[in-house]
């Protein structure tokens, strides 16, 4: 599998490698064209008594058939990847205060779509839709919703990941607000003889969205992790 040369390709590597040690398995998409996934919306009671307008914020992560998503509250792009995931990686570990948006359940077998059970369902609390998650049947992503504290940074990181192809971009940065709701994914665009990748931020307000212009965490050429506002694109490879 080809990896992207771009200059902040060992980020992609790296939380590549850790998202296998997380034990989330690799799928391979079929192309099945015309076909729709029926999701069902399962509510989470317990992450929903989380959430407290005044201090908390809620984000829903865009995953699933290939698609992989986690975050991290609390830490900088600094303090993680150069401190907290540099020190779990050297140990072979989980990064401390990484959450994976799910991790698929062991024992369930494949469907003939090479869908798993859990593929068919989305982790809701409540928050509003958005142009995406209300078509999200058409496609072979689901989604989670999570609770998180707001005024504190958070890293929220997307890939897409499969045995025949692979589009990683840089993680985002940014502080949520209190009461505010927020859909992190991966958005692609096809050109000429490639396609790029980066993930994006949006935030949610009755059935709209906001696009928002989040920080990046990019390696330089040290090896170090430091918190940017470019807006990073990665190729997709084989």
């Amino acid at each position: 599998m080809k990896q992207d040369t771009s200059k902040g390709s060992s980020i992609h590597t790296g939380l590549g490698t850790v998202i296998a040690r997380l034990g989330l398995l690799l799928i391979v998409p079929l192309a099945v064209g015309g076909c729709t996934f029926k999701k069902t919306d399962v509510q989470n009671p317990a992450e929903m008594a989380k959430y407290d307008p005044a201090s908390t914020a809620r984000i829903r992560l865009i995953s699933g058939q290939g698609a992989y998503a986690g975050f991290v509250s609390g830490q900088s792009c600094e303090q993680y990847f150069n401190d907290t995931y540099r020190k779990a990686l050297a140990a072979r570990e989980r990064p401390q205060g990484w959450s994976p948006s799910r991790i698929v359940p062991s024992g369930q077998s494949t469907d003939i779509f090479g869908m798993w059970p859990s593929d068919y369902q989305n982790n809701v609390i409540g928050m509003p839709a958005s142009p995406v998650s209300a078509k999200i049947d058409e496609t072979r992503r689901y989604f989670d919703e999570r609770v998180v504290p707001a005024g504190q940074p958070m890293i929220v990181f997307v890939a897409f990941v499969t045995s025949g192809s692979s589009c990683s971009s840089a993680p985002v940065s940014f502080v949520p607000r209190a009461g505010a709701d927020y859909e992190v994914r991966q958005a692609f665009q096809s050109q000429t003889f490639q396609t790029t990748c980066r993930n994006e931020v949006v935030e949610l307000k009755a059935g709209e969205e906001k696009p928002m212009s989040p920080n990046y965490c990019i390696q330089d050429s040290s090896g170090d992790y430091h918190t940017r506002s470019v807006t990073p694109v990665s190729q997709a490879g084989q």
